[in-house]
């Protein structure tokens, strides 16, 4: 169940705490590296990270006696962080989603790559 302190607030054991705290700052980091990038009109990099953050932190599979100590975690967080418009409020259910930089980034890609979407 829910703790609560002395105060009433709402009371997280110490690793609970260290990992929201974690997830925080890799929000934060995301957000600005993400914001940094697409403001200096770098959209390449910009999808550089995106795609990079998945690949390092979505399971691997697909490799033979694959047994990491410590199962890499994709958190949707620092997904929405990395691809959120600059002035989205992820708090305000009406906020305007609008990925659309990424799509006509990873279509560029593809196009210069030769394939097709």
């Amino acid at each position: 169940g829910k703790m609560l302190d002395s105060e009433g607030e709402f009371a997280y054991s110490v690793k609970n705490f260290n990992r929201l705290v974690s997830l925080e700052e890799r929000i934060a980091h995301g957000r600005i590296a993400s914001l940094l990038q697409r403001r200096l009109g770098a959209f390449q990099k910009a999808t550089e990270l995106v795609l990079g953050y998945v690949i390092s932190a979505a399971p691997s599979r697909g490799i033979e006696n694959y047994h990491p100590k410590i199962p890499p975690a994709l958190s949707m967080c620092v997904l929405e962080s990395l691809l959120s418009p600059e002035d989205h409020d992820p708090a305000d259910s009406e906020s305007e989603r609008n990925e659309e930089w990424f799509c006509e980034s990873i279509q560029f890609i593809l196009a210069s790559s030769g394939d097709t979407m």
